[in-house]
């Protein structure tokens, strides 16, 4: 730390430079000017490294929102591929649903037509049987 003192008397400036505790450093003008073009470099200095800073964290920033919607479009595409499963099962199960309706179905028909076969075998039994006792009367 460097202490500027600047006495303004009616007829003459002074300035002393001081050093943090005190001690007399310099009392010319041309050291008061070095110092200040020393820490106005600094200053430019300091002020490009902050710059560049902010710059890398402003890039740093846009490649985490990158990230960040690439993260959202995956987790969207998660929850896309669990509700395409789950459809994949529905499907399933309605295919398996619809088959055994229309297993039930066919058996319904078996069972008429098992029904309808007997029913024609004894009409057919019958008219042998008629055609039989006729025969016999005949002869």
């Amino acid at each position: 730390m460097i202490v500027i003192e600047w006495r303004i008397t009616a007829g003459s400036n002074t300035i002393v430079l001081k050093s943090h505790q005190g001690e007399k450093l310099s009392s010319n003008k041309q050291d008061l000017c070095d110092v200040i073009n020393h820490l106005n470099y600094f200053k430019a200095t300091l002020w490009e490294k902050v710059s560049k800073l902010l710059d890398m964290n402003v890039k740093t920033i846009q490649d985490l929102v990158k990230i960040e919607e690439k993260l959202f479009h995956a987790e969207q595409m998660d929850e896309l591929a669990k509700e395409i499963c789950t459809l994949q099962k529905r499907l399933v199960w309605a295919i398996v649903y619809e088959t055994d309706k229309k297993l039930e179905d066919i058996q319904v028909f078996v069972r008429e037509l098992k029904q309808f076969i007997l029913l024609v075998e004894e009409d057919i039994e019958m008219q042998l049987v008629s055609s039989l006792v006729f025969y016999l009367l005949d002869v």
